[in-house]
């Protein structure tokens, strides 16, 4: 087994077909839980699928242009231990 774990810093959701969605890239992760928040600490985006990418909405309205953190949990499936990773987006609209 191995274990891949990339997170960009920015993505432009303006449906152009080029990071449009902000989601990691990870290999050999299990037990996965990703979630963004805005700046107030609410929760706007909640996946457990690995290849599901937040679109840069919350219920059907685009997320202005700000920076979001984002928390990311699993399990590394070579040491298997339990991580947990953290940062922040930029979002950024081309409006």
């Amino acid at each position: 087994p191995e274990y891949r774990f990339w997170m960009p810093n920015a993505f432009t959701p303006d449906d152009n077909g080029i990071n449009d969605t902000f989601k990691p890239s990870v290999m050999g992760v299990a037990n996965y839980e990703f979630a963004i928040y805005d700046r107030w600490g609410k929760r706007i985006f909640y996946t457990n699928d690995p290849k599901q990418g937040w679109d840069g909405n919350f219920k059907g309205e685009f997320c202005k242009q700000d920076i979001y953190a984002w928390r990311i949990s699993f399990k590394n499936v070579v040491t298997n231990q339990p991580m947990i990773q953290s940062g922040h987006v930029t979002l950024l609209r081309n409006l």
